[in-house]
């Protein structure tokens, strides 16, 4: 009888503790659809906003911009430096909200040298694409190099990269894009004079020639010199 009884609650013992491995068991399904149904849920918005930002730009407007597509011995990031240089130049408020993200909400955020940026796209007319130059690449890559194997930085230039054809030039440290560069040179934080931003936005200016090396103390120079 005792034996009986004792068999009696060891079953109903296993059937509850089966119950119990089983609710825990869905318990932790549950919470794995849950962080699924999340992990979902971001991973499309981020594909919307992955397609809008490749979408903004209409394809005829990246056309114009793009006067060095077709150069061969330019790398992807020197041309994106002269795509971005010239939607700065053509579209001067639609390159205000769509590269740099400023907008009437967010210009409290703005430190001067941004605030100084977005009032003068904003008010800005459309300047003429600047045309690649080769000569002008030569000069850009000369310096370039130069400082690459030196780790120094600026405009000075020995004897044997003397530039006699340029008329204004750009020198930036530490990007890894080239968007990048150019983002930076329009801020031009720290810079009073602005000039990096003003040589960009020269209506002035025709032709451009870039180059990107590296750099021992900043990884990447790239050096921009303007006709």
């Amino acid at each position: 009888m005792l034996t009986s009884l004792r068999g009696s609650l060891f079953l109903v013992f296993l059937n509850y503790h089966n119950h119990f491995v089983y609710g825990v068991y869905l318990l932790h399904q549950v919470n794995y659809l849950k962080k699924m149904k999340i992990f979902l849920l971001v991973y499309f918005v981020l594909l919307l906003n992955l397609g809008y930002a490749q979408t903004k730009w209409q394809p005829e407007q990246l056309q114009k911009a793009n006067t060095a597509q077709n150069i061969s011995y330019l790398t992807q990031d020197e041309k994106d430096i002269v795509l971005h240089i010239n939607l700065a130049r053509l579209y001067p408020k639609q390159f205000m909200m769509y590269e740099l993200n400023y907008n009437k909400d967010t210009i409290k955020t703005l430190d001067s040298y941004e605030k100084t940026l977005y009032k003068t796209l904003k008010k800005m007319k459309t300047l003429p694409a600047l045309q690649f130059d080769e000569i002008l690449y030569q000069s850009a890559k000369c310096l370039a190099d130069e400082q690459s194997a030196t780790g120094k930085i600026g405009h000075q230039r020995s004897n044997k990269c003397r530039d006699k054809y340029s008329t204004g030039e750009n020198c930036n440290y530490g990007s890894w894009t080239g968007s990048g560069h150019v983002i930076q040179l329009l801020i031009d934080r720290g810079i009073s004079s602005l000039g990096h931003r003003k040589n960009i936005l020269d209506k002035g200016f025709t032709k451009i020639g870039t180059y990107i090396s590296t750099h021992p103390k900043y990884s990447y120079v790239a050096v921009i010199d303007f006709l």
